[in-house]
C-alpha cells in the first residue's frame, strides 16, 4: 500500500477526464447494445514511479457512482493496472466517465490512460476507444493553465 504523495512537492498532479460509452444505439433495428468498458492506466516512464491516488466513475448527470481504489496504488515503470465496467450493470449510455487523479514526485512522461470499450449484436462485433483530457493539473503544488480543448494521448 502506498500513500498519496505530498501533492505540494510533486513534480506533477494531474485529474484527467476519460469519457465512456456504456451502450450504443443501432437505430435501425431500435437495439440497444451493452459495452464493456475497460479503464487502462498506463505508466510510460523508463526510470520512474506514478502513483495513481483515485480513480471515480460519474454518470452522464455528472453525479460519482463508484470509486474504485481503496487507496492510492503505484505504478513501476511500464507498470499498467486496468478496471472494468460492464455496460449493463448500472447507468448507462453516453456522457458516462472516469476522472483519474494521478501524480508523480519526479518529471515522467504524461500516462496513457484511456478507455476501450467492446460489445456485439449478432454477429456483429463493436469496438471503440476514447479521448481523454487533463482538466487539472499543479506543476510543484501550483496549478498550471491546461489548454482547453488539450487532449491526451492514444486517441
Amino acid at each position: 500500500m502506498k500513500t498519496t504523495p505530498n501533492l505540494d512537492s510533486s513534480a506533477i498532479h494531474q485529474l484527467v477526464y476519460v469519457a465512456v460509452n456504456t451502450d450504443v444505439h443501432i437505430t435501425k433495428k431500435n437495439v440497444r447494445v451493452y459495452l464493456t468498458n475497460t479503464l487502462c492506466i498506463r505508466n510510460v516512464s523508463v526510470d520512474q514511479p506514478i502513483i495513481v491516488n483515485q480513480v471515480e466513475y460519474f454518470d452522464a448527470e455528472g453525479d460519482p457512482i463508484r470509486k474504485y481504489l481503496e487507496h492510492p496504488v503505484e505504478l513501476r515503470p511500464f507498470q499498467s493496472i486496468w478496471l472494468i465496467v460492464n455496460g449493463n450493470e448500472g447507468p448507462t449510455g453516453t456522457g458516462t466517465n472516469f476522472i483519474v487523479d494521478w501524480a508523480a514526485m519526479q518529471p515522467v512522461p504524461q500516462p496513457i490512460i484511456e478507455s476501450m470499450m467492446a460489445g456485439s449484436y449478432s454477429q456483429t462485433g463493436l469496438s471503440f476507444k476514447s479521448e481523454t483530457v487533463v482538466v487539472k493539473e499543479w506543476i510543484r503544488g501550483k496549478e498550471s493553465k491546461v489548454c482547453v480543448g488539450e487532449t491526451g494521448r492514444g486517441q
